[in-house]
């Protein structure tokens, strides 16, 4: 009796098996065939085929039923051989045991695939799982019945937490992990800040640079003229007679400043940023010393530079024409006029790009011309070195005695921070503020001791 029961429950459970399949029930047959077996190989093709698409999965339905169908057959004829070798009520109640073990498991299969297959139809058939952030943004931007944003609504209330639903777990990659723009993980930075350089400063390096004190002028008295002098006398006779006169010339110290604004956030987030702005404020400032000292104008507020002092370039007195005149011819005549003007040059100023013409001068057989008075390392011309400076203007050039060219400080460099200057305080503003004071200035006769010039008009000059 027992076995004709087992053998009729299978027949229903078979027929019932072939009913669910045409009725359009694949999840009940698929999970037949994949509980069948726990190492079929078809429960993991199948597995796959159903993560990709809802018609893969009806393909696999198709062969677990097939594949079903053998298995059911399979317990018939095990029940069959049973009867037929006599076996025991215990060999019998232990096969309905099996099946009753692997019905149950066949039944969780089917609530497992029954779930999943109303998961796709609910993504309209679509088995690819949303990203993190794709899942968080669909349920922000959901709307209520009366067309509001149900998420953001309840965020503008007071008190309140929404709660979000992440449905499934994802493949973490940078695209649905990270969000745009963060720096997970931490970029590695180089230290320090790149920035194109700035001239150097030269002048202030060849001068004479002294305290001002506690003044804020400079003063110095030069003679202005002179009479008679010095002469042999005879014997008893009234001696040469010389007089003079003298008067006092004095220059005024300027100011040249500069200041940054920086709010309180930046100068407490970016740790080096106070280092940096402090940097750039005393070299702009180093930078404008040096320029105005070179060529200031000499109108208030500014200095009186060197070129503003400077003697014009002249042909020496008695120096025949100079044929093919150079560069070079120009630059040793300028050494020559203020010899004659009795002082002793220390230094040549150019440009970089008068310098490399020096070098590249070639004579008619493309052979490099030096002449006899150039120094062989390309830096000296008559034994007064070269200093090269994009601060000096291309195509002149400057030849003198710089110890005649006095800067005197009255205040160094001085940086200073506030936080009351104009509205700061209620701005979280600090004003950094960068000073100094000087007055440069060439006494009278020692003008002569600078020969300026253009090295085209000294070759025209040389020419002639």
């Amino acid at each position: 009796m027992n076995l004709q029961l087992c053998m009729m429950m299978l027949a229903v459970f078979a027929l019932f098996l072939s009913l669910s399949a045409r009725k359009g029930n694949p999840s009940f047959a698929l999970s037949m065939a994949l509980m069948a077996s726990n190492t079929n190989p078809l429960y993991e093709r199948t597995a796959r085929w159903f993560n990709t698409s809802l018609e893969d999965v009806e393909k696999g339905v198709k062969e677990g039923i097939d594949k079903m169908k053998d298995t059911v057959k399979g317990w018939v004829d095990e029940l069959k051989e049973a009867d037929n070798k006599k076996a025991s009520k215990d060999d019998i109640e232990a096969l309905k045991g099996e099946y009753k073990d692997r019905f149950e498991q066949l039944q969780k299969g089917l609530d497992d695939l029954q779930l999943e297959a109303k998961r796709l139809k609910e993504s309209d058939g679509s088995t690819r799982t949303k990203s993190f952030k794709q899942q968080i943004e669909e349920q922000l931007n959901a709307t209520t019945a009366d067309g509001k944003t149900a998420v953001k609504s309840q965020l503008l209330q007071k008190n309140t937490s929404v709660n979000l639903e992440i449905k499934a777990a994802v493949n973490m990659t940078s695209s649905n992990t990270v969000a745009s723009g963060s720096r997970i993980p931490v970029w590695s930075r180089d230290p320090g800040v790149a920035k194109a350089p700035d001239r150097q400063p030269f002048i202030t390096d060849l001068i004479t640079v002294a305290s001002l004190g506690e003044s804020d002028t400079a003063s110095w008295v030069e003679r202005v003229d002179r009479q008679g002098g010095a002469a042999t006398t005879a014997e008893g006779t009234k001696y040469a007679q010389i007089s003079t006169s003298y008067q006092e010339f004095s220059r005024s110290a300027e100011f040249i400043t500069v200041f940054a604004k920086l709010s309180r956030k930046n100068l407490n987030d970016i740790d080096y940023l106070m280092g940096e702005i402090q940097s750039e404020i005393i070299t702009s400032l180093e930078l404008k010393a040096d320029e105005q000292v070179f060529k200031g104008d000499g109108t208030s507020p500014n200095l009186k530079g060197i070129l503003e002092y400077a003697t014009a370039f002249a042909k020496p007195a008695g120096l025949l024409a100079v044929a093919d005149a150079s560069y070079f011819d120009v630059l040793a005549a300028a050494a020559t006029q203020v010899y004659n003007n009795l002082f002793t040059p220390t230094y040549i100023v150019m440009h970089p790009t008068d310098l490399l013409a020096l070098n590249l001068k070639k004579d008619a057989n493309d052979v490099y011309v030096m002449p006899p008075f150039w120094d062989m390392n390309g830096r000296r011309i008559s034994g007064l070195p070269i200093v090269q400076n994009v601060g000096v203007t291309q195509g002149s050039f400057l030849v003198g005695d710089f110890t005649q060219s006095i800067f005197k400080v009255r205040e160094g460099i001085e940086l200073n921070i506030y936080d009351q200057n104009e509205d700061d305080a209620v701005k979280g503003f600090k004003t950094i503020t960068g000073t100094m004071r000087g007055v440069h200035y060439i006494k009278g006769p020692s003008t002569k001791a600078f020969v300026k010039g253009t090295f085209a008009a000294g070759i025209t000059a040389l020419l002639a």
